[in-house]
């Protein structure tokens, strides 16, 4: 009986449907962008990632300096940096600075709202004034504040 078994066993693992190597397959042929891989190993699949933004100091990807983040607190400011102007929806882009550039910030009120204040600026703490600056000596968060009228906070 046991001869019986093990013969049964060994038919059915045999006639199993999957394909051998050799076998046509009725998938289409599809393969993907190799590179050549020792002879022991299979072809490994090449993908293009895109480089990361915040990628170390001294690494091929880093670009040298310090990214400026700024907050337009519900967009009810129109920013400019460095001359150039975003009116919301649009806001300025993070952007890397080199070390020690001093970036020149302003800000004005969309219609209905009023001037309030910059937080993270150079002037520390809640800046009220318009003209501002951020000293890129580290990665810095800049939030401006334009509230409804008779509000001092956004």
């Amino acid at each position: 009986m046991r001869i019986t078994l093990a013969s049964l066993l060994f038919v059915c693992a045999c006639s199993s449907k999957s394909s051998s190597p050799d076998a046509p397959s009725s998938l289409p042929d599809t393969k993907v962008n190799t590179i050549d891989a020792p002879a022991n190993q299979p072809d490994a699949p090449i993908f293009d990632a895109p480089p990361t933004a915040d990628a170390p100091p001294g690494t091929p990807d880093a670009k040298p300096g310090f990214t400026l983040h700024i907050v337009n607190e519900l967009n009810w400011c129109v920013i400019t940096v460095n001359g150039a102007k975003f009116t919301p929806p649009n806001n300025p882009p993070d952007t890397v600075y080199a070390p020690n550039a001093v970036v020149q910030l302003h800000a004005d009120p969309v219609q209905g709202f009023v001037w309030g204040f910059w937080t993270g600026t150079d002037a520390g703490g809640n800046d009220n004034n318009q003209d501002a600056t951020a000293t890129m000596s580290a990665n810095k968060t800049v939030t401006v504040c334009c509230p409804i009228p008779g509000n001092t906070t956004c």
